[in-house]
């Protein structure tokens, strides 16, 4: 057995929770970032739920919340489940295990909860909806914490190009240089 400290294992936990504060807070700051999250993940890859949800808009009947549930079912552990497997991929090149053990996690936690909401919903209907709400709002986080410091969302820096401050002083000198 190791000789690890309890302040070690608090200090772990600790770190966990500070890193995921700031996944969580630091993307706000990037326009990209979030306008690509309300057009990706919100709009485009939760579509099946938008459609279900039209339909019950427009519907002139009872509502039927059943394809409602399953379209809600299919996504956020498709969407949270993949994207945890992206963070333990990421995270393990930095040999983060507790962020890797955070992913794991998650990555275990939304297809259970799909099969057990899922096999509530006809008798619990609305309950198991807002269950499985919850559930998406949670997997879209996953999806931002992954990705929230992706480059690819960067906007550069209108000085990247020139190699920097254009109003710096350059290294090196002109002397022994004869035009």
């Amino acid at each position: 057995m190791s000789e690890t400290s309890t302040s070690d294992l608090a200090g772990d936990w600790r770190r966990l929770g500070w890193e995921l504060i700031a996944r969580t807070v630091h993307p706000f700051s990037n326009v990209a970032f979030v306008i690509f999250v309300i057009l990706g993940p919100l709009l485009f890859g939760a579509l099946g739920v938008w459609i279900e949800i039209f339909r019950l808009i427009k519907s002139t009947t009872q509502p039927e919340y059943a394809a409602l549930i399953t379209a809600i079912s299919a996504f956020y552990p498709a969407l949270g489940t993949s994207t945890a497997l992206q963070l333990v991929l990421a995270s393990a090149s930095k040999n983060d295990k507790s962020l890797i053990s955070f992913a794991l996690l998650m990555a275990s936690l939304f297809p259970a909860a799909a099969l057990i909401l899922q096999s509530f919903s006809d008798n619990h209907p609305i309950p198991i909806l807002l269950a499985s709400a919850f559930c998406s709002i949670v997997a879209i986080w996953v999806w931002w914490i992954t990705n929230g410091g992706d480059p690819t969302f960067m906007t550069p820096s209108p000085d990247a190009a020139t190699g920097g401050q254009l109003d710096r002083n350059l290294p090196g000198s002109l002397s022994g240089f004869q035009a």
